[in-house]
């Protein structure tokens, strides 16, 4: 019962590979600076003493587990566990403007003003077994410009096209995947600055035709 009124938080809430996680131990019920506070990673002890409320670690590559206890023993209370499992998945989203280019570029096309962008998600998880989860059997949620896109989030759907983003706002996307019993989530963020378009003009030559080779000037 008591143990209830303790919460153990982590942040980030879903740590990637290798990602630094930050653990904090919270009560109202009693002074925490008073209390024996012991850590523990998989069962081996890292960090004890009076009021160590924080402890720092760095989470394990996709498809380990690490386990988490701390251990509070009050002075005036019986000792509390709280226990956090963490088992980092990672997200990476990819994306592609929908702008023109000249011909033979061999860069990638910009984000402009409010130009249109597809965007795909490529999660990495690893689930029981040691077995990598296919990206379409995720559940996926889209963030846009801070506006949640319930239609193009669910189940599979690993992909959208969005628009929006200026000069003076940039384009940002927030993708949250998760497998299907929620025990793996990975969060993936984009944001883009706008690049101002340009107008680039070829001869039409009535010998050769269009002449991209060389652009326009003067």
């Amino acid at each position: 019962f008591i143990d209830s009124f303790y919460s153990l938080q982590l942040t980030p809430e879903f740590p990637q590979s290798g990602e630094t996680v930050t653990a904090e131990i919270k009560t109202f019920s009693t002074d925490l600076n008073r209390a024996e506070i012991s850590w523990y990673l998989n069962g081996k002890i890292q960090k004890s003493g009076l009021g160590e409320k924080k402890f720092s670690f760095r989470a394990g590559v996709v498809g380990t587990r690490l386990t988490l206890d701390v251990v509070v023993k009050p002075f005036d209370e019986g000792p509390v566990t709280k226990t956090a499992v963490i088992q980092p998945a990672d997200v990476e989203i990819l994306w592609q403007a929908r702008s023109p280019a000249p011909p033979f570029f061999k860069g990638k096309n910009l984000h402009v003003n409010e130009g249109a962008l597809t965007l795909a998600a490529f999660p990495r998880f690893i689930g029981a077994g040691g077995k990598e989860i296919p990206a379409k059997n995720l559940v996926y949620k889209w963030t846009v410009n801070n506006k949640v896109r319930l239609d193009e989030s669910g189940y599979g759907k690993n992909s959208l096209t969005a628009g929006g983003g200026t000069r003076f706002t940039p384009f940002e996307a927030r993708v949250e995947v998760s497998s299907v019993d929620e025990s793996l989530k990975a969060v993936g963020t984009l944001i883009l600055e706008a690049a101002s378009p340009e107008v680039i003009l070829y001869e039409e030559s009535p010998l050769y035709g269009l002449m991209t080779n060389r652009a326009l000037s003067g």
